[in-house]
């Protein structure tokens, strides 16, 4: 009688030990802190000369930092197609871009302006223009300002 209640008592602690070296099944609990995201870029929208002009003002400031990818959100899909193949128009980012200055911002109509801007290169200087106003952005949003297009003055 001893012998089988033995080898149940062995048995069970085999048991218990195979269970405390199995790691622990992973669950789908709620995370305490959510994955970081991209902190969203506002871009301005207040109407007149003083939204345009912050707007240009981001726009240029990343285009001089380099980066492409938030370039693109200021663009329209003319604009964007533009910048894609540059015939007589400066690629959207370039190392060789070391800064620029806002020459001119006229409005064209009630809601549309021309930026006219000059762009310092490490080697010569060159200008465009900006045909800034409302408009959908590349992805299909509406957008307050939105670069519509661009060209050599």
């Amino acid at each position: 009688m001893k012998a089988p209640f033995l080898i149940a008592l062995l048995l069970l602690c085999g048991a218990c030990a195979r269970e405390a070296a199995t790691p622990a099944a992973q669950t789908s609990e709620p995370r305490a802190v959510p994955p970081a995201l991209p902190v969203p870029v506002e871009m301005p929208s207040d109407p007149g000369e003083a939204g345009v002009r912050d707007f240009v003002t981001m726009f240029m400031d990343v285009r001089l930092t380099g980066d492409d990818v938030r370039a693109r959100d200021y663009l329209s899909p003319t604009a964007l197609e533009q910048y894609a193949a540059p015939k007589d128009i400066l690629p959207l980012t370039s190392m060789s871009i070391t800064g620029w200055d806002l020459l001119a911002l006229n409005a064209a109509d009630a809601s549309s302006w021309e930026a006219r801007v000059l762009i310092r290169r490490e080697d010569d200087q060159v200008e465009e223009l900006l045909f800034v106003g409302p408009g959908p952005d590349a992805g299909g949003a509406q957008r307050p300002w939105i670069i519509r297009g661009v060209a050599r003055p």
